[in-house]
């Protein structure tokens, strides 16, 4: 499935990728599913051509900071939000898509 939809964002190649909690979840855990099963061209979720996945900095403390990684797969691509627009817009208490639809 995961391939499917990397073929797919290559076949259509948006400029823009749009989802509620984008930056929260979605694509983290996408990212983190490529990574486990060592889905092939998963470069194509952006417009550069890389070859190694991008590895997060940890501290000893297990802090992981510095790079965000869905920036650095995402290249050449617009992420949007509607969760974290919903957030500056709305004052609710639960931001949850079925709740704001």
């Amino acid at each position: 499935m995961l391939e499917a939809l990397i073929g797919r964002l290559f076949q259509i190649d948006p400029d823009v990728l749009l989802s509620h909690n984008l930056y929260g979840s979605v694509l983290e855990v996408i990212l983190a599913r490529i990574q486990i099963l060592n889905i092939p061209h998963w470069s194509r979720i952006g417009r550069l051509r890389k070859d190694k996945f991008p590895l997060r900095k940890t501290d000893n403390a297990g802090y992981t900071g510095g790079t965000w990684l869905p920036r650095l797969v995402s290249t050449g691509r617009l992420l949007v939000d509607t969760f974290v627009s919903a957030k500056e817009l709305l004052r609710e208490t639960n931001y949850d898509l079925g709740y704001l639809a």
